[in-house]
């Protein structure tokens, strides 16, 4: 068995493909994103607003960010 290591505050485990950043206002869109990112693999957290992303991406430096271009308050 594999050693796996967690990040204590974003709860991160280094032994998936990648960590994916799911940004959008929409609560169906983010459930459909990270139910197949997670299927294929991928560690996946989810933001509802710009604000608390950019605090995430400041702090966690994600892989690869999906993003909603329109969304309320920083776009």
């Amino acid at each position: 068995m594999g050693l796996v290591i967690w990040d204590l505050e974003f709860g991160r485990n280094d032994m998936t493909n990648g960590y994916i950043l799911v940004v959008d206002d929409e609560e169906e869109m983010i459930q459909n994103y990270t139910r197949i990112i997670r299927k294929l693999g991928y560690e996946c957290v989810a933001e509802h607003d710009s604000s608390a992303a950019c605090e995430r991406f400041r702090k966690a430096k994600p892989d690869l960010i999906l993003t909603d271009l329109r969304m309320p308050g920083k776009s």
